[in-house]
Parts: structure tokens; sequence; C-alpha cells
């Protein structure tokens, strides 16, 4: 099966080169890479020609600078493989990470396959992503995303192309996987987790998940309310554990709303009246004991009885000393 492995890229001069060594490395030889330039303005596009002259399965698309959804929205159309795989051109994936993910779904006809990341700091330059590491996956369904035991992140997951028909990723948005993956996930019948590290993920402060502002929380809200309106217009059997799925989501948004300088204090204010409520609505239809084993469930725990808030602005308040 072709895999078409979609990475935008904007201004990440520093990481690039290593994201690229790590995809044209991999024991999986059937693949092509949609190289999305999306109007870097530092050295990323001629990296990006250095390589696609290196390696005729580079494709590379050059774009005005439309943002991270653009760029993986033209990346995806541009894909001509049976499955895809998002990546993020400042991190990098293990040498046999595609070959494990493809494996598993011709295996057990998973439609989504997925495996753990691990976080690496800013300036990590090692080289463990070159040692193969085989993968044990269980198949499951997609209560696996409501309940926390996987991210939403877009990237780091092998998908069958076709979920993707008549969905994108909202333009102009930041958070734009919170909005979407849940989406795929959805329409998926079958998904293979694996507990095992394929991916490395680079927390880096020019990020947009490390980066707080107005803006952010506007979007983040936007996500859940996507979340919202698309549960309530259809039926579903895993109600707690949708319900649960945002309870979490809240939680992350209220967790950054503590972390942005407000220049007006009224809408600080608004949008957290706004997440409390919304929260106590969604608590009515879940018993966090149902989750005691998730790691999420206790911070849950903590915002319930309005000792996270209290720690949120105590943070707030020491990191503005």
């Amino acid at each position: 099966m072709k895999v078409s492995i979609i990475i935008p890229v904007y201004n990440v001069e520093r990481y690039l080169r290593l994201c690229l060594e790590s995809v044209l490395s991999q024991t999986y030889k059937n693949i092509e890479v949609i190289l999305v330039n999306d109007g870097s303005t530092d050295k990323s596009s001629d990296i990006c020609r250095v390589f696609s002259n290196l390696d005729k399965r580079i494709i590379l698309l050059d774009k005005e600078n439309g943002g991270l959804s653009s760029a993986r929205n033209a990346g995806i159309e541009a894909g001509t493989g049976e499955l895809i795989y998002l990546l993020d051109s400042d991190d990098y994936i293990r040498v046999n990470a595609i070959e494990e993910l493809v494996n598993e779904i011709e295996i057990n006809g998973s439609d989504i396959a997925v495996a753990m990341y691990r976080s690496v700091k800013e300036d990590v330059e090692d080289k463990i992503w070159k040692i193969p590491e085989s993968c044990r996956f269980r198949v499951t369904d997609r209560s696996c995303l409501y309940t926390q035991m996987i991210s939403n992140h877009a990237w780091g997951k092998l998908y069958r192309r076709e979920l993707f028909d008549g969905i994108e990723y909202p333009n102009g948005r930041n958070y734009e996987d919170v909005a979407t993956t849940f989406k795929l996930f959805e329409r998926a019948a079958c998904i293979s987790v694996s507990k095992d590290e394929l991916y490395f993920y680079r927390q880096r402060k020019g990020a947009i998940s490390q980066t707080f502002s107005e803006k952010n929380i506007s979007d983040f809200l936007y996500a859940y309310t996507v979340i919202k309106e698309y549960y309530g217009r259809k039926p579903c059997e895993e109600y707690e554990d949708i319900n649960y799925y945002m309870l979490t989501v809240l939680y992350s948004a209220c967790s950054r709303l503590a972390r942005v300088s407000w220049k007006d204090s009224a809408l600080y204010k608004k949008d957290m009246k706004y997440i409390r409520n919304q929260f106590n609505s969604h608590m009515k239809s879940v018993k966090l004991r149902h989750y005691i084993d998730r790691p999420m469930t206790w911070k849950l725990v903590l915002y319930k009885y309005h000792i996270a808030p209290l720690l949120l602005k105590l943070w707030r308040w020491m990191s503005h000393d």
C-alpha cells in the first residue's frame, strides 16, 4: 500500500533536515513525501529543494502562507497514496515507523493505526530514531480517543485516505486537530493502538502548543464548539465517553486561559465562566470513577472541586511576579 506522508513546512530551517532524513530512511519504501512550503521566509524552502532533488519520491508544493490547516489540506489533496500519514516538520519518526503502522493496517484491516510519541527538547539531535522498535498493537474502537488513551494530535497516525473524504482542517484556526481528529475517528470502524513510541515530538518555544494568546483561546473554544455541535446533531452509543472527552477539552482550554496575559479582564472572566458552565453541564453525564485509570481524570477532579483554578491562578501570579 502506498503511503502519502504530508509535511507542512514553515520557517523550520533548524529542524527540517532531521525530519526529512528520518522520512527518507524509512524501512518501508512505498511512500511519497508531500512537502508543502507554506510561504517560508527562512532557508526552509532551499532545504526542501535540495531534498526534492535527491529523492524522486518527494513532491514539493510552494504556496503563499495560509497556516498549518491550509498546508495540511493542500498536501492531503495532492497525495495519491491509499494511506495518509501526517508529520510536523520540526518532529521526526523512528526508522521503521511507517512499516509498523502499515503492517498493522494490512493484518487487521484497521482504518487508523497509531503508536505513542516521545517528547524531546528543542535542541535534541540524538540518533535514537535510527533504532528500529517492534510494536505490539491492540485493536480497539474510537473510544480510545474519547477516553484519552491516545492524543487528538493530527500527526503520528496512519489513516486510510477515504476517511478524509469531505473533511478538511479549518483554515485560519489553531488547534485545528482538536476540531478535526474526532471526525476521522468517528468514521473508523477499527483502530489499532500501540504503546510503543514511533514519533518524536519536539517541544519548542515558538510552537503553537507552547504559545498562549487570546486568539489561541478563541480557537480552542471554537474547536470545543465544533465537537459539541457535531454530537448534538446525532445520537451516539458512547455518550458518557464523549462527555468525558469534552471535559478534557474544556480543562485544556482552562489551563491555557490561565496562562494568557489578558488585556481585557472582562473577556477573561467571561471565558472562564463559560468553561465552568459547560464543564458542569457535561459532568452530569459522567461518573469519573469509570475513568480512574486515565491520567486526565485527576485533573478533572481538581477542576470539579475548584482546586485546579486556584492552582492555575497561583501559577499565573507567580509567573508575573
